[in-house]
């Protein structure tokens, strides 16, 4: 549960691509329930808020506590692989409302929900904001040991099935070869180190 009198929202975005949700933060501009909740957006923004507290780009460290001082972190972030920011706003233990979009599902898991777009976006918020309680224990924990080994692990595949005719870039050139070699040999180099630190 949230001790202020009203369920603190929280977005970020560093860039001002209209990519990065600006038509949904519009859209909770004016159709948010402000008596209810109050929303902050920290980063920068193509356009002005009316009723979004606006905190333009600040320091990691600033950035943690930020979000730390907030309920909920809300993304409409489309086509995202694997949102730093997202992550970021889970690993400060915020439940989140994300756009079923890119990657988010796979990082949301039990932490938060789902929305499509206008159409339930505001439902989505209430849910969460309903049973904060239900939300909070089920964060998931990011840990960026794991997250390179998976990236690892991801480019060995690659080059692997590249090697094996498995699987043609969609460009083969000399830039691309040079690109598979750099990444053939940052491969060599990252098992190695981990070999000399066991």
């Amino acid at each position: 549960f949230t001790a202020h009198d009203k369920t603190r929202l929280v977005s970020t975005s560093n860039s001002p691509n209209m990519r990065k949700g600006f038509g949904t933060y519009a859209y909770l501009d004016s159709h948010l329930d402000f008596s209810r909740y109050e929303m902050t957006f920290i980063g920068n923004s193509p356009f002005d808020f009316r009723n979004i507290k606006w905190i333009k780009p600040v320091a990691s460290q600033r950035l943690a506590g930020l979000l730390k001082e907030h309920d909920i972190y809300i993304t409409a972030s489309r086509n995202e692989a694997c949102s730093n920011s997202l992550i970021e706003a889970l690993s400060c233990g915020l439940p989140a409302v994300a756009l079923n979009n890119g990657g988010n599902p796979e990082l949301v898991q039990q932490g938060g929900e789902l929305f499509e777009g206008q159409t339930d976006i505001l439902e989505k918020i209430d849910r969460v904001a309903n049973n904060l309680h239900h939300y909070q224990p089920n964060i998931p924990s990011f840990f960026i040991e794991k997250a390179a080994q998976k990236y690892y692990e991801f480019a060995k595949d690659i080059c692997h099935d590249v090697k094996k005719g498995l699987y043609r870039p969609k460009q083969v050139n000399a830039v691309s070869a040079i690109h598979f070699y750099i990444m053939e040999s940052v491969l060599m180099l990252w098992k190695g180190t981990n070999t000399l630190r066991r």
